[in-house]
Protein backbone atom coordinates (compact mmCIF):
# COMPACT_ATOMS: atom_id res chain seq x y z
CA UNK A 1 0.00 0.00 0.00
CA UNK A 2 1.70 3.58 -1.19
CA UNK A 3 1.35 6.23 1.05
CA UNK A 4 -0.96 9.21 0.13
CA UNK A 5 2.48 11.64 -0.35
CA UNK A 6 3.81 8.66 -2.83
CA UNK A 7 1.10 8.84 -5.11
CA UNK A 8 0.91 12.18 -5.26
CA UNK A 9 4.79 12.36 -6.23
CA UNK A 10 3.83 9.80 -9.06
CA UNK A 11 0.78 11.63 -10.46
CA UNK A 12 2.48 14.65 -10.70
CA UNK A 13 6.10 12.39 -12.43
CA UNK A 14 3.16 11.33 -14.62
CA UNK A 15 2.01 15.04 -15.47
CA UNK A 16 5.61 16.04 -16.11
CA UNK A 17 6.44 13.12 -18.49
CA UNK A 18 3.02 13.89 -20.63
CA UNK A 19 4.90 17.54 -20.49
CA UNK A 20 7.94 16.79 -21.41
CA UNK A 21 7.38 13.56 -23.82
CA UNK A 22 5.21 15.64 -26.19
CA UNK A 23 8.05 17.89 -26.75
CA UNK A 24 10.41 15.63 -27.35
CA UNK A 25 11.91 14.88 -30.46
CA UNK A 26 14.57 12.62 -32.12
CA UNK A 27 16.12 16.37 -33.60
CA UNK A 28 15.68 17.46 -30.22
CA UNK A 29 17.31 15.06 -28.13
CA UNK A 30 20.51 15.03 -30.58
CA UNK A 31 20.99 18.70 -30.35
CA UNK A 32 20.84 18.19 -26.31
CA UNK A 33 22.86 15.18 -26.54
CA UNK A 34 26.07 16.70 -28.87
CA UNK A 35 25.92 20.27 -26.66
CA UNK A 36 26.05 18.22 -23.80
CA UNK A 37 29.07 16.10 -25.08
CA UNK A 38 31.13 19.72 -26.55
CA UNK A 39 30.24 21.55 -22.97
CA UNK A 40 31.86 18.38 -21.46
CA UNK A 41 34.56 18.33 -23.94
CA UNK A 42 34.83 22.45 -23.34
CA UNK A 43 35.37 21.91 -19.58
CA UNK A 44 37.70 19.77 -19.31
Amino acid sequence: MMCKSFRHLLKHIDKLSHIIGSKITPNNVFVTDAWRAYEKYANE
